[in-house]
């Protein structure tokens, strides 16, 4: 069965545009106002495996409607796309139960591929024991201290490649919440990680045994070759 996606459409028609993209990909999409009671609406009638609602400053509005589609359809994936980047705002949706929030103006294709990872969820799939799989056999091991962190960390900046350049701010406040731990112990870890596989020659493009590697440099270097590898964004089967 496809996955399938609800796409409220503005007026400059990115909405028509994003459709036709994903339906290009093999998903299946419609197309609907961008007003939150049209999009309760046909979720009343037919079932999507997400939505993605365009945020035109009504921080209020969209809270509501994250609240009352998570609350009657939890499973569907919600997909926030704004035009004006507040921190706080973006923090606040993602604890109401937002899934991505992409700030505009992004190309179709970087939406497309949001959403392409994100079906790894909703079609059940997994990406974290892939993650951690592929990390063994480059030479990590999976009895280090830090291991977990740079699983999740590579899940979450293939998600949104924007965590690559608020990692402090961002990435590992968000790993520490899922792991129960301090951001600054998280930022150690996968310090030492770096270390010991740069240390241990570890396979992976741009690691070398010249210089210390930067988490950053490890993150990107594995997100990068992890989807190569795997084809995370390549076209899904029917």
């Amino acid at each position: 069965m496809k996955c399938s996606f609800l796409i409220g459409d503005r007026f400059d028609g990115i909405g028509r545009i994003l459709a036709e993209k994903l339906v290009s990909l093999g998903f299946e999409a419609r197309c609907c106002s961008n007003d939150p009671d049209t999009i309760l609406s046909i979720l009343e009638k037919e079932y999507y495996d997400g939505v993605v609602y365009n945020i035109i400053y009504q921080k209020k509005e969209t809270a509501d409607l994250i609240r009352r589609v998570k609350s009657l359809y939890p499973e569907i994936k919600m997909f926030l796309l704004s035009y004006s980047r507040c921190k706080y705002i973006e923090a606040e949706m993602y604890k109401l139960g937002a899934t991505a929030f992409i700030v505009m103006p992004a190309t179709v294709d970087y939406i497309s591929k949001v959403i392409m990872y994100n079906r790894s969820d909703i079609c059940g799939q997994l990406i974290i024991p892939e993650i951690a799989e592929f990390l063994c056999n480059k030479g990590f091991c999976s009895e280090v201290s830090g291991f977990e962190y740079i699983c999740i960390a590579v899940e979450e900046c293939i998600k949104s490649p924007e965590l690559l350049s608020e990692m402090t701010q961002q990435l590992y406040p968000l790993i520490a919440e899922k792991c129960g731990t301090m951001p600054l112990l998280v930022e150690r870890m996968l310090r030492h990680l770096g270390e010991l596989a740069v240390k241990d020659g570890v396979g992976f493009r741009n690691f070398s045994g010249d210089y210390p590697i930067s988490n950053h440099e490890m993150i990107a270097a594995i997100a990068d070759e992890f989807v190569e590898t795997y084809n995370i964004f390549d076209e899904p089967e029917e």
